[in-house]
């Protein structure tokens, strides 16, 4: 993990010191004895003094594996988690992380705030001290959007192919944003709108990239103008795989290459077995780490990312894509503010407007290219950096025990609402923790 993350664990009751070989060692026992990951707990302590007391309910597994482990390079959360917990320790504050699936007690009831992701929220909320501030964090659309955007995707798969996908992405019901005080939301007003309703304070957070690409000084744009990248994770028709496939399908000029997990959703490729296996101008890759050299050399090869997805928050995808130096080609339902000067949102996300904004991509000239792939690197590089994003939820979780936040005005607090130009806030001597009142 780096930084002042110390490798201290407390598994149950037992706190051991685990570092290389001897994580190994315990993740052995563990499955020898069967304990239960999710009832882990993951204590960690500042350097100097400690200024308050933060419980965060997460993905825990970049506390648990090896840093080199292939697994934490599927999904920006696990690098997000590790990332919260430095920003707090590098201010002061004591940090115990457990699963977001934790259905244990809490391993004690007096913290000054707790941040939580959806899933187990209200419950692990409602163990703790009525004057612990509870934070939500939100990496996707509300789960009653999502899951009826999902199921229409599925059902469009259905309807033009006489075949049903096997997996729409579900998100358990919860009433995470109404039991919570703030939120901490990755996205822009259209993920925001979806939690309107409820009336939270939500503040904006960046989705960081998982790792830092190079700028490809070598790399052609004229020559590479004409081929595209679509990848993701599961969800196939959800991230909007079939219409890209059956853009593709009937475009042979141009080249498409598809990345994903497609062998976990055999009824999507039957559906869709003409483009994967009999369209010539498509190739299908599979799954590919992005931290790994087969990615950057495929990056180098390919002029944009195509994401047409139903529903996500700053989908990580599309922000690695762009720190690869590739441009992003996105429907407005990714949740990220695209500018011309770097990318394109889709208007139309169809199968005859992704074919219709490939073809205006790629007939620009070389150089407007290349400018606009630069700009996306030095977007993703810049804002969507690991340290600028510790620097704004650390200054937004100061900023919340200040109690600088009317929690009943609500409302969606935007980065540019909070920070000046540079978007960083110069920082501000530390203050002692005050708790929410009873």
């Amino acid at each position: 993990m780096g930084g002042v993350v110390s490798m201290i664990r407390s598994f149950g009751s037992t706190v051991a010191a685990v570092a290389g070989q001897s994580r190994r060692v315990v993740r052995a026992v563990r499955r020898r004895l069967g304990w239960d990951l999710h009832s882990t707990i993951s204590a960690f302590t500042p350097c100097g003094p400690v200024r308050g007391r933060i419980l965060l309910a997460h993905r825990i597994d970049g506390f648990v594996l090896d840093s080199a482990h292939p697994r934490l390079a599927r999904h920006n959360q696990f690098h997000e988690a590790i990332a919260l917990t430095e920003a707090l320790l590098e201010r002061g504050f004591a940090v115990d992380v457990v699963s977001h699936r934790r259905e244990r007690p809490t391993p004690r009831g007096d913290y000054d705030l707790f941040v939580g992701t959806r899933g187990n929220f209200e419950m692990l909320a409602s163990r703790l001290d009525r004057s612990c501030i509870r934070v939500v964090a939100l990496d996707t659309t509300h789960w009653l959007y999502n899951n009826h955007a999902s199921l229409g995707r599925s059902l469009e798969v259905q309807n033009r192919r006489g075949i049903t996908p096997e997996r729409d992405i579900a998100i358990e019901r919860n009433r995470a944003i109404e039991a919570a005080d703030y939120g901490l939301m990755l996205g822009n007003d259209f993920v925001y709108d979806t939690y309107a309703f409820a009336g939270t304070p939500i503040f904006e957070l960046i989705n960081p990239t998982i790792a830092e690409w190079d700028w490809p000084k070598a790399k052609d744009h004229g020559a590479v103008r004409k081929r595209f990248l679509w990848l993701s994770s599961r969800g196939l028709a959800h991230k909007g795989l079939g219409r890209v496939l059956e853009a593709f399908g009937g475009m042979p000029d141009l080249h498409l290459t598809v990345c994903g997990p497609l062998e976990e959703e055999p009824n999507f490729c039957r559906a869709y077995e003409r483009e994967l296996r009999h369209c010539r101008n498509i190739e299908v890759r599979g799954w590919i780490d992005v931290t790994g050299p087969d990615f950057t050399a495929l990056a180098d090869s390919v002029l944009a990312h195509i994401f047409p997805s139903c529903a996500e928050a700053q989908a990580g995808s599309v922000i690695n894509c762009m720190g690869a130096g590739l441009i992003p080609m996105v429907s407005r339902e990714v949740g990220l503010d695209v500018s011309p000067r770097f990318g394109i949102e889709m208007a139309d996300p169809s199968v005859q407007g992704i074919r219709d904004a490939v073809r205006a991509l790629s007939d620009r000239p070389a150089a407007d290219l290349q400018a606009m792939a630069r700009q996306a690197w030095l977007t993703a590089r810049t804002r969507h950096s690991r340290a600028r994003y510790k620097t704004i939820v650390g200054s937004t979780i100061e900023r919340i025990l200040r109690d600088e936040v009317d929690a009943a005005a609500g409302g969606f607090i935007r980065l540019a609402d909070r920070y000046c130009e540079r978007e960083l806030l110069p920082e501000r001597p530390p203050a002692p923790t005050r708790a929410r009142q009873a």
